[in-house]
C-alpha cells in the first residue's frame, strides 16, 4: 500500500491511496476444456481518495471514494482478460465505492456520536471487504459516553447492510442488522477490563413469499494489567473471544469457536522479551500454540524482532513451527522503513492445518 496525502490547519486532509496484493484462497475451478483445476486468480488491487474537514471546535465531517479491480469470477481469465483493467475504465461504475462519516464530540458531558453512510458496487473489493457479487449499502451509528473522568466507558452501536444482487433470477434482498455494546473499566492499582457482546441477525429475502433469518453472535473480553519487577516494568493480558452460530447461519466452518491468550512482556532497558500462550477451541478441533517474542534496540534509528511459535493440533502428533521477525529503521530526513515476514499455522478444515505466510514492506515519511 502507498499512501500521500497533506494535512492542513485544524486537521483538515487529504489522502491518496493505492493497494495492491493477493487474497489466500484454497478453491479452485475446473477448465471445462482441459479438464482440469485451475486456481482462480486473486490478484486486487485499487486507489482511493479521502478528504476530511474539521466542524467547528470537536466535529469532523471524513468523505471517501474508491475504485478497485473486480474479482476474478466476472472476468474471462481464460480468453486473457487484464484484470488491472477495471482501475483505469472509469465508465465502469459497479467496482467504484463510496462512504461519508461525521464524528461529534461534546466534551462537557463526554459524550461521543458518530453516524456513517457508504456504498460498496457489485464489483468492489479490498482487503476489508469480502465481495457478495452483489451492491452494498450501509449506515451506522454509534455513541461513546464516559464516566468518572473516564475510568468507565460505555460504547454502543447500530448498524445496517443491505445487500441487492441485481443479476439474480429471483428478487435477493438482504438486511443485516448488527446492535453492539461493549464497556470498559479503568480504576487505579486494578486491571483495565473491558467486555463487549456483539450479536448479530441477518435476514434474507429470496422470493416473495421467502424469507430466512440467520442469527449469531460474538462476546469478548480483556484484562490488561501493568507491573513492576524492581526497576523493570512489564504488562500481562488476558483475552477471550467466543464465537457462536451454527454452520447455516455463519457460513464458517468453524461456527462454534472460543479462543483463550495470555500475553506477557517485560521491559529490559533496550530489550523487550514476551511469551504468549493461546488455546483455540472449537466444536470440531483444538489448536494449541506456545510463542515466544524478543526485540532489541541498539540505536535509536534501529530495531529488531523476532517470534517463534510452537503449534500443536488435537489428534496429531507433529508439532508445527512458526516464526517471524521484523527491522525497523529511520534514514534521517528520507523518512523511516519497516521489513517484516511471518510464518504461522491456523486450523483448517477436516482437522487439518494450512501454512499461512507474509511480509510486509512500509516506508512513511512526515513532511
Amino acid at each position: 500500500m502507498i499512501r500521500v496525502g497533506k494535512r492542513f490547519i485544524d486537521k483538515d486532509h487529504v489522502v491518496l491511496s493505492y493497494f495492491y496484493g493477493q487474497r489466500q484462497s484454497f478453491n479452485s475451478i475446473l477448465n471445462a476444456q482441459s479438464n482440469q483445476l485451475i486456481q482462480p486468480g486473486n490478484n486486487l488491487a485499487g486507489i482511493s481518495l479521502e478528504a476530511a474537514k474539521r466542524i467547528g471546535s470537536n466535529g469532523l465531517l471524513t468523505m471517501e471514494i474508491a475504485k478497485s479491480s473486480a474479482p476474478y469470477y466476472v472476468l474471462d481469465t481464460l480468453n486473457g482478460v487484464k484484470w488491472m483493467r477495471g482501475i483505469s475504465n472509469f465508465s465502469e461504475r459497479h467496482n467504484e465505492a463510496y462512504s461519508l462519516k461525521y464524528v461529534q464530540g461534546f466534551k462537557k458531558i463526554d459524550l461521543t456520536v458518530q453516524a456513517g453512510v457508504k456504498y460498496l458496487g457489485a464489483k468492489y473489493q479490498s482487503f476489508s471487504v469480502i465481495n457478495t457479487g452483489s451492491y452494498q449499502i450501509g449506515w451506522h451509528f454509534k455513541v461513546k459516553q464516559s464516566f468518572l473522568k473516564k475510568q468507565i466507558q460505555f460504547q454502543g452501536s447500530i448498524q445496517q447492510n443491505e445487500y441487492s444482487n441485481p443479476f439474480s433470477i429471483l428478487t435477493y434482498r438482504s438486511t443485516n442488522i448488527v446492535a453492539s455494546a461493549f464497556a470498559s473499566f479503568r480504576f487505579k492499582k486494578l486491571p483495565f477490563f473491558s467486555i463487549g457482546y456483539y450479536p448479530t441477525q441477518q435476514v434474507l429475502k429470496l422470493s416473495d413469499n421467502s424469507l430466512s433469518i440467520h442469527q449469531y453472535w460474538t462476546l469478548m473480553a480483556t484484562a490488561v494489567k501493568n507491573f513492576k519487577i524492581g526497576k523493570q516494568f512489564g504488562t500481562s493480558m488476558l483475552m477471550f473471544n467466543q464465537f457462536k452460530g451454527s454452520s447455516k447461519d455463519s457460513g464458517s466452518y468453524l461456527n462454534d469457536f472460543s479462543s483463550v491468550q495470555w500475553s506477557n512482556s517485560v521491559v529490559l532497558k533496550k530489550v523487550m522479551v514476551g511469551l504468549n500462550l493461546s488455546s483455540q477451541v472449537s466444536n470440531r478441533t483444538a489448536f494449541n500454540t506456545v510463542e515466544t517474542e524478543c526485540s532489541y534496540s541498539p540505536f535509536q534509528w534501529l530495531s529488531l524482532s523476532s517470534n517463534l511459535k510452537l503449534s500443536v493440533l488435537q489428534g496429531s502428533k507433529s508439532l508445527y513451527k512458526g516464526y517471524g521477525g521484523s527491522i525497523n529503521f529511520k534514514v534521517g530526513i528520507l523518512g523511516d522503513v519497516s521489513v517484516s515476514f511471518d510464518r504461522t499455522y491456523v486450523p483448517y478444515m477436516l482437522n487439518s492445518i494450512v501454512k499461512n505466510e507474509y511480509g510486509r514492506l512500509t516506508y512513511y515519511k512526515t513532511f
